[in-house]
């Protein structure tokens, strides 16, 4: 499949966004204003000598009405700043592909819509923040440390990960690269100058946390197959069960994470050939991700799918060179029952020939059978074309 014309799509406009930052600005003033009005009502009324129990109720009320303004004050005008950054942020953005576009830097287009998209993610979330108040403090996420090295981002998560976790990961030579809720994200194999980045996208049962040890061999077995660096990526929350897999809202939050990753996996390694190895109902979060916002990945492989959310590999937005998109079942995984034709339980079915992607036939085994096979790895490591 070709890679996707580069067409500046920013989910978000300066002007809109400039524009509400002022209207906010506006109704904090008001509320400020009403509050400054309250306060002076209170004043007046006990400049009258309004004395006893009654009077100092009414009162105390009106200084909490006062409060309650202040306060609705306070959260717009943040939410005011918050909306005032993002466009000028945004506007910066715009300026740079007006460039790009002027010198017909497509790579460089698609990378700014990704910026746009992650302006819109932190703006959101900031958002939410100031709307209901500070959250507990969480370890950063990789694209969000563009200029510390891998081995400080290393040192600074070991803290924040059970000491289990860590004697998994240093038995494995790996670096942690991300912890928080849904696990533990770690890379092993070459982290100087891979030429190739694998990310491991686990399913409902293997990619809990503690399945972190197993994900970590499968990781060196592909690490030695490939030459390259491979991640096991813990970055989302899978459902909870089995059962719960067909809930697709996982997959999405998690395709979310999955994209911002991808952003910083091409940042630090952008002369690496980018590959997503997505396993189970790891291929419903990979397809969200590939189908919005797009997904920084030259070969997308697809192993024992449930089903897609996209109807076909020329749908996927895979930001790479002549992206890819394999699709492996091995020969007795009852997941493929979840398939008919074209369908599938999340959408559908990648193996279908509609669909567009590569077939790689010849795995041997059930669903846990791919990251053993040895034609699998000759696959993965020489893929067809």
């Amino acid at each position: 499949m070709s890679a996707p014309a580069a067409v500046y799509a920013p989910p978000l406009r300066a002007a809109e966004l400039a524009g509400s930052a002022e209207a906010l600005a506006h109704a904090a003033g008001l509320l400020a204003a009403r509050a400054a009005d309250t306060r002076e009502a209170a004043r007046r009324i006990d400049a009258t000598g309004f004395a006893g129990p009654a009077a100092d109720a009414a009162l105390a009320r009106l200084a909490e009405i006062a409060q309650a303004f202040l306060r609705r004050s306070a959260l717009l005008h943040h939410a005011s700043q918050i909306l005032a950054s993002a466009a000028s942020a945004q506007e910066k953005l715009d300026q740079l592909a007006d460039l790009a576009d002027n010198f017909g830097r497509a790579q460089a287009i698609e990378w700014l819509n990704m910026m746009a998209w992650l302006l819109d993610t932190a703006a959101a979330a900031a958002m939410r923040l100031a709307a209901l108040g500070p959250a507990e403090p969480g370890a950063p996420q990789l694209v969000q440390r563009p200029f510390d090295s891998l081995e400080e981002i290393h040192a600074s998560n070991l803290p924040t990960v059970p000491a289990a976790t860590i004697r998994e990961v240093h038995a494995a030579g790996g670096l942690i690269l991300e912890s928080g809720p849904g696990g533990t994200t770690v890379l092993v194999g070459d982290a100087t100058d891979p030429a190739r980045v694998t990310t491991l996208v686990a399913g409902v049962s293997t990619g809990r946390p503690e399945k972190l040890a197993g994900e970590l061999d499968k990781a060196r077995r592909i690490a030695e197959a490939t030459g390259g660096a491979v991640v096991v990526w813990q970055g989302y929350r899978p459902p909870p069960d089995v059962p719960l897999g067909i809930n697709p809202a996982a997959a999405r939050e998690g395709g979310e994470k999955l994209a911002a990753f991808q952003i910083a996996v091409e940042e630090r390694f952008p002369h690496a050939r980018k590959t997503i190895l997505a396993h189970s109902y790891g291929t419903v979060v990979a397809a969200h991700a590939a189908g919005e916002p797009g997904l920084y990945a030259d070969e997308l492989w697809l192993l024992g799918s449930p089903g897609v959310p996209v109807r076909s590999a020329a749908d996927m937005r895979l930001l790479g060179e002549d992206p890819a998109v394999f699709v492996v079942d091995a020969d007795t995984d009852p997941i493929t029952g979840l398939r008919y034709r074209d369908r599938a339980v999340h959408g559908y079915s990648p193996s279908d020939p509609s669909f567009g992607a590569t077939v790689v036939e010849g795995v041997e085994g059930g669903h846990s059978a791919y990251f053993t096979d040895p034609d699998f790895l000759r696959a993965l490591s020489s893929p067809p074309r």
